[in-house]
């Protein structure tokens, strides 16, 4: 049962990394989004 516990808790950490990571990449992706709106290249 202890054992148990202790997996879920390492599956909770990676899966925050992995959203951690997945906001990052997604923040990012709003970035170029927002500068290729902005600053298009055809200027």
């Amino acid at each position: 049962h202890l054992d148990c516990q202790k997996k879920r808790k390492g599956l909770t950490k990676r899966m925050r990394k992995m959203l951690e990571e997945d906001k990052r990449a997604a923040e990012v992706e709003f970035a170029r989004e927002f500068f290729r709106e902005f600053w298009p290249d055809n200027v």
